[in-house]
């Protein structure tokens, strides 16, 4: 499995190849790479983030009023010591209000 590094500036590369401009925040147990959704979003877009987003330990959407916003976080934890389940956070009631600044 690649350095957790890797897999984030994978999925930063992975984003600009899709057509999105990534951001890459480092934190002390995982890395988050983030990127503006558009609207509207055409559907093959849509396709190409979710594609990006399901390589990631875990990914969730953030919407506001100034826009929607998708992450991808990778855990800097070794595979033996992740304690978390990979895959994304649940559809909340209300999902257009969720506000996540950063995953969990």
């Amino acid at each position: 499995m690649p350095l957790p590094e890797a897999r984030a500036d994978g999925i930063a590369a992975r984003f600009s190849a899709a057509g999105f401009t990534p951001r890459v925040e480092d934190h002390d147990d995982h890395t988050c790479v983030e990127t503006d959704i558009p609207d509207p979003v055409t559907a093959e877009a849509w396709g190409r983030l979710v594609t990006v987003l399901e390589t990631a330990d875990r990914f969730g959407f953030v919407s506001s009023e100034s826009g929607r916003i998708a992450w991808a976080a990778v855990s800097k934890k070794t595979p033996g010591t992740v304690t978390d389940v990979r895959g994304h956070d649940p559809h909340p009631q209300g999902a257009d209000q969720h506000v996540r600044l950063h995953p969990p």
